[in-house]
């Protein structure tokens, strides 16, 4: 008889969490002035503003009462991501603090933008003889990685037991009916699209002062699905009394559980880089600002593959001790994940696929040339004391720099033994000087101690 899971259930506790707001605005309406006089508010302790890309958090500390704190972050996604990892988890004493994200906007904007680049590189390396002429289109696989990353700080905010404000911009775009856009126009919050899913409460501000909510999810406070309701004596403090949320007592944290996806190779290309040159962000089963894992591994000196003459869909698939032999060899430079290992291998043959087994007998081959190749090169000659065969000073910088980051990224002890492990390996093959290594012993830990495996 198969095992029968264990049944685990728990009684509503009829009370709201503190909700995640969106305010959403067109340009100069007073969004971030109505964040900044929220943390006047007595139903909350402290705020914790964290901006990105706006400069404007300063001035509004002048407001009579405003006493919100700026988080200081270096501006990529892993920075804002740990800033705002720190703020919700700050302690406190009785009421709860503030969180304020402005803008998230541009949070998504930068995830687009990260999208785009890897894109536009991917097609550089496909075909480097051909000038690009424009932006190419984002393949679905990266979008899912700027989703994913999207997704992580959302519900790192969204089970915070606080009063979350998201700050978005308020645009115009033309009404698409049957996939056409039409001279109708219509206001939409800028933003990943499920981000007003998400939200607890949206609140527009089609122009300066004018609020009006669009959406809430309460049970003190009912409003027609789907339509609009002004709100001329809006203030973030009025909407937190509006939901039931003043008295002593009155919420509970949320119950949330973010969806998990189910496999280790999902898992993995959640946290794929957007290229793979760059250090690897965290699993999912470890704190995803704390503990990066170490740089990438991918071989470097690895060159496509001259086409085939013969049409891939005509030619003879390659057999299953061909194919072997190719996701072992492809295995040992890139690791298990399986988005890598097609990455490398479409790179080398110049088409993208969705499985090995896709392979041609010639491309099976070219891709077990052009790894065997790389090898070589990146061997260094005997009794030299230069770097491999091929490996060139801005290889050497870039390697150290991925070195470098992953170091600054992680105060996890296994994570840096790991890294330190990969330093030792590329200062024995010449990859990187003597003066690189001690630069990144000086890194390690503030330079406290020395890392195991680094002579």
């Amino acid at each position: 008889m198969a095992d029968v899971p264990e049944l685990k259930t728990r009684k509503p506790t009829g009370k709201p969490p503190w909700p995640l707001v969106v305010l959403a605005g067109v340009e100069k309406s007073g969004k971030s002035w109505s964040a900044a006089e929220f943390s006047a508010s007595d139903l909350i302790d402290r705020t914790f503003w964290c901006e990105i890309g706006e400069g404007a958090a300063d001035q509004y500390g002048i407001l009579p009462g405003a006493r919100y704190e700026i988080l200081e972050h270096d501006g990529s996604y892993v920075g804002i991501g740990r800033a705002l990892r720190a703020a919700t988890l700050a302690p406190r004493n009785g009421r709860p603090h503030a969180i304020v994200v402005d803008a998230v906007s541009t949070l998504w904007d930068m995830l687009s933008d990260e999208a785009q680049a890897a894109a536009n590189n991917r097609e550089k390396r496909k075909h480097p003889d051909r000038p690009l002429t424009g932006d190419v289109q984002i393949t679905m696989d990266l979008w899912n990685i700027a989703k994913a990353r999207w997704n992580r700080i959302i519900n790192m905010l969204r089970v915070y037991d606080g009063p979350v404000i998201l700050i978005a911009r308020l645009e115009t775009v033309a009404v698409v009916e049957k996939g056409k856009p039409t001279e109708s126009k219509a206001l939409k919050i800028k933003g990943e699209k499920n981000l007003s899913y998400e939200a607890d409460a949206i609140v527009r501000i089609p122009s300066p002062r004018e609020y009006e909510i669009t959406g809430v999810r309460s049970v003190f406070w009912q409003m027609e699905p789907g339509g609009v309701m002004p709100a001329p004596e809006f203030t973030l403090d009025w909407l937190m009394r509006k939901l039931g949320l003043a008295a002593e007592g009155a919420t509970a944290p949320r119950s949330y559980t973010a969806p998990a996806p189910d496999g280790a190779d999902f898992e993995r290309e959640v946290d794929r880089p957007m290229e793979r040159s760059k250090p690897k962000q965290p699993q999912p089963d470890q704190d995803p600002w704390a503990t990066p894992t170490s740089a990438a591994s991918a071989p470097s000196a690895v060159t496509p593959a001259e086409q085939p003459a013969a049409n891939p869909a005509e030619a003879p698939k390659a057999n299953a001790a061909l194919l072997k032999a190719v996701n072992t060899e492809v295995g040992k430079r890139v690791g298990s994940n399986r988005e890598d290992r097609l990455g490398l291998i479409a790179d080398i043959i110049g088409r993208p696929i969705t499985s090995s087994s896709e392979l041609t007998v010639d491309e099976a081959k070219a891709v077990l040339a052009a790894l065997t190749r790389a090898d070589e090169q990146n061997a260094a000659p005997a009794g030299s004391d230069g770097p491999p065969q091929g490996w060139t000073a801005e290889m050497a910088d870039q390697l150290a720099a991925d070195f470098l980051a992953a170091l600054q990224a992680t105060t996890n002890d296994a994570a840096r033994v790991e890294i330190a492990g990969q330093i030792a390996k590329a200062v024995k093959a010449r990859k990187i000087s003597s003066d690189d290594r001690d630069t990144l012993l000086a890194a390690y830990n503030g330079g406290s101690r020395q890392p195991a495996g680094v002579a």
